[in-house]
């Protein structure tokens, strides 16, 4: 499962006083034990916690101590009611648009420019995290694009696949430098733009000869009609097999019934046959093929 809209959420034009003002900015209540512990309940294994850190870091890119301890409490509910967790860096990456601007993207002059600060924001969290063990996972950066917000695939392919290497190598090179439970740590690194295409997936690196690294894409397919969902998702399958499989784990960190949003029309309602087919045989065939999956 996914805890989304909480520790994710952010608003360029706010300052918060407090953890909970930012925390609560898209609407959503403050992350409370028992949602975890109702998430337990209901047979999840894993929650993901997206955290954006931008709007928390001082101009030496210092993170807020209150910030830190937020996260940390809510990591604590979730490996306290016995589940794996998933802590990242996520909408410090992005589609730009007139109101959010991402600092990190996939380009060779970005990586450049934030190498340090990338760097030393992993170095803070490695350290606070160090004596977790192996039911704290790393995830380096959640959907990273190039400087003109490219889905799926960079315009300058040479460079954003590059840069998105160098991303991912700074932050698995950053983590097992500061010891403790994070030299042999799960560390997850994505695609770019978590893509599921079958280049985006054959040009990212493992970025270590080790098994402590796995993969990790998303995928919000179209389905209309059962047959259009079943072909889908073999057709991911199959590229995920192909591509990245035989090289290390593979999580899909995001999935969903419909990409049709946001609309009027409730797809999930209109298309309920196609929207359980496709989740029942989506989860079916990731089973099957030992790869992991977050709703």
């Amino acid at each position: 499962g996914r805890l989304g809209n909480t520790l994710d959420a952010n608003d360029r034009s706010k300052t918060w006083t407090t953890t909970a003002q930012h925390e609560t900015c898209w609407g959503q209540p403050v992350t409370k034990p028992e949602l975890i512990k109702m998430m337990k309940e209901a047979g999840f294994n894993a929650i993901r916690v997206p955290v954006t850190w931008y709007q928390e870091m001082d101009a030496d890119g210092k993170v807020n101590d209150a910030w830190m301890n937020r996260v940390k409490e809510v990591v604590d509910y979730v490996i306290d009611n016995g589940m794996y967790c998933i802590l990242n860096v996520h909408h410090d990456t992005g589609a730009d648009s007139d109101t959010f601007k991402s600092w990190l993207k996939a380009s060779t002059s970005n990586y450049n420019t934030n190498k340090t600060k990338y760097e030393g924001l992993w170095k803070q969290i490695a350290e606070k995290f160090k004596d977790y063990d192996q039911h704290l996972l790393f995830e380096a950066y959640n959907e990273m694009l190039d400087e003109n917000s490219t889905w799926n695939e960079p315009k300058n392919k040479t460079d954003g696949y590059k840069a998105i290497n160098d991303y991912a190598k700074s932050f698995v090179t950053t983590v097992r430098n500061s010891g403790g439970n994070n030299a042999s740590r799960n560390l997850i690194v994505n695609t770019y733009s978590a893509s599921s295409t079958p280049n985006a997936m054959q040009n990212l690196d493992k970025p270590e000869n080790s098994n402590h690294i796995i993969f990790q894409i998303h995928s919000y397919p179209n389905w209309q009609t059962k047959s259009n969902a079943k072909n889908e998702i073999d057709n991911l399958i199959s590229n995920i097999k192909a591509k990245l499989i035989d090289r290390a784990p593979v999580i899909i960190g995001e999935y969903a019934t419909f990409t049709t949003w946001p609309s009027d029309l409730d797809y999930y309602y209109e298309n309920k046959d196609v929207a359980l087919y496709a989740m029942d045989y989506l989860i079916k065939k990731t089973k099957e093929n030992g790869i992991g999956t977050c709703y």
